[in-house]
């Protein structure tokens, strides 16, 4: 069992695939529904306006996108 760091907030925690705590897991895992929800609805919205529409930054917006 190792103890690391959560990518997002910092906070020690038993190690995870996704080097998230449970926290930061669950607030992205909203952010995702969340843009996944929106351009559902909008499918050519551009990422400006999914940041603006959804409250998402747009750097989770972009980390969503590499995945």
């Amino acid at each position: 069992m190792a103890l690391v760091n959560c990518d997002k907030c910092g906070v020690l925690m038993v190690w995870t695939p996704t080097y998230l705590c449970s926290e930061c897991l669950k607030r992205q895992l909203e952010d995702v529904n969340k843009v996944k929800d929106y351009l559902a609805e909008h499918p050519r919205a551009s990422v400006m306006e999914v940041e603006r529409k959804t409250k998402v930054s747009l750097k989770t917006i972009q980390e969503l996108a590499l995945k």
